[in-house]
């Protein structure tokens, strides 16, 4: 009886002892909850961290010392003073930089160069050109005249030149207010010739274009030719680039420069005039502006040309 309890109490001994060891090296197996109010009684155990052991940062590293820079060496100089015996006669020590830069200070600098200012441009008269008496290829009394002359021209340079003729019921002055050619003469540098049209020679200051004598490359047409010949030799013109220009009579007097003196003028701008030799008297110029010309005038064109 009693070596039956005594078994019995070995064998409940040796079940705890493995019991406990299984379990410790076997965790338990977590059942599932039969029900909803058993799954929210059984305790959640909080997760695991990894605990990392901070270590403190070595006390041995010394902290950063900024890098001391090189001494760059200053510029070497002499100096000049004077001893205690020149004191006296020397006004002061000074300075004397090294022989390289002593030599590009000493250098002689280029002169600046200072923009010359244009001259502006003016008007001169025939007066002032000392034409005291009469033009030898004119026919006629000598007609006055005025030439402008560009901002900034100058006798070096040859510049062309534009023989500018009014309409009747004009003068020079006004005829050139009214296109500006002041202006477009200093864009440009042209020299700008305006001939003057004298009352007595036809009341209304028209040119005589009509005329038999100005028509045949003389009278009025061989005064302005004579005109546009001292100009150029007193300005030194580009003979290449003369033009004629005109309104009303000074067209038709353009046109009859361009036909009798080609070798004085090179082209002929005519507004609101006629060709030359359109008209044979005073009387049907009147007619020839209404109805047109009542000569061939492309005969006289093709004849002016050979």
């Amino acid at each position: 009886m009693r070596f039956r309890k005594l078994i019995s109490w070995l064998l409940g001994r040796l079940g705890r002892l493995g019991g406990a060891r299984s379990a410790h090296d076997h965790p338990p197996e977590t059942l599932a909850p039969n029900s909803a109010t058993q799954a929210a009684s059984v305790p959640v155990p909080p997760p695991a961290q990894d605990t990392v052991p901070v270590s403190p940062p070595p006390s041995h590293i010394a902290p950063l010392t900024p890098i001391a820079e090189a001494a760059v060496p200053a510029p070497s100089f002499t100096s000049t003073a004077p001893s205690e015996s020149e004191s006296a006669s020397t006004p002061g020590p000074r300075a004397v930089l090294p022989t390289s830069d002593e030599a590009t200070l000493e250098a002689p600098a280029h002169p600046l160069r200072v923009p010359r200012a244009l001259a502006p441009g003016r008007w001169e008269s025939g007066a002032d050109l000392g034409l005291r008496r009469a033009l030898q290829d004119a026919p006629h009394r000598r007609r006055e005249f005025i030439v402008y002359v560009p901002a900034g021209w100058s006798r070096e340079i040859k510049a062309p030149l534009i023989v500018l003729c009014h309409g009747c019921n004009q003068t020079p002055e006004e005829f050139a207010q009214g296109t500006r050619i002041a202006a477009l003469a200093d864009r440009h540098g042209w020299l700008v010739l305006m001939p003057r049209q004298d009352r007595w020679a036809n009341p209304l200051r028209c040119w005589n274009w009509f005329g038999p004598s100005t028509m045949q490359g003389g009278g009025e047409a061989a005064i302005v030719a004579a005109m546009v010949r001292v100009v150029r030799r007193r300005y030194r013109t580009d003979q290449r680039r003369v033009v004629a220009v005109g309104i009303s009579a000074g067209a038709a007097l353009a046109a009859v420069l361009g036909i009798h003196f080609p070798r004085y003028v090179r082209a002929v701008v005519a507004h609101s005039g006629v060709a030359c030799g359109a008209a044979t008297s005073a009387m049907a110029a009147g007619d020839v502006l209404r109805r047109g010309p009542q000569t061939d005038v492309e005969a006289i064109g093709t004849q002016a040309s050979r």
